[in-house]
């Protein structure tokens, strides 16, 4: 948390423990929604101290991970979504042309596997290596699907 736009909000979370969230807290995006964000913070005993609603300028993604929204392709759709928590997989810029070998590993950590969230999911993703270009919101990429050939898009959400 960087900023509060409001001290106090409307929050859930495990009885006796539950608190209003405060600058420098830490939490997992677990819905991304069109204009804000659901996000839950834990404590080391599993307990949730809240699940409360941000928006985009009260949040600081973690340097290497960022919220992204996968839209999987018909064509895996019908095959069936992954049942993986975590996939690597080449990705491209979404406006690179065909012929461009300009491809990145992008790992992708689901919170919940795609075919239990459905089309589209939403992940946190990350560049698999460190010389790869920055990720930021609003990018788009190509991501490639291993069992159909076809592309997921891939929007950077935070």
């Amino acid at each position: 948390m960087i900023a509060l736009d409001q001290s106090e909000r409307e929050i859930s979370g495990t009885k006796n423990v539950l608190r209003q969230p405060k600058i420098g807290d830490e939490g997992v995006i677990v819905n991304c929604r069109a204009d804000d964000y659901l996000v839950e913070s834990v404590r080391p005993d599993g307990t949730t101290q809240w699940l409360a609603v941000f928006r985009d300028s009260e949040l600081e993604p973690r340097q290497s991970e960022h919220a992204a929204r996968i839209t999987w392709s018909a064509a895996q759709v019908r095959l069936g979504l992954p049942k993986a928590t975590q996939t690597i997989d080449p990705a491209w810029a979404e406006n690179a042309g065909a012929d461009t070998d300009e491809a990145w590993s992008l790992v992708c950590r689901f919170l919940e596997p795609p075919d239990r969230q459905g089309n589209p999911s939403n992940a946190f993703v990350r560049y698999a290596f460190d010389n790869a270009p920055a990720l930021m919101k609003g990018t788009k990429l190509r991501l490639f699907e291993r069992g159909t050939s076809d592309y997921a898009t891939v929007e950077i959400l935070a």
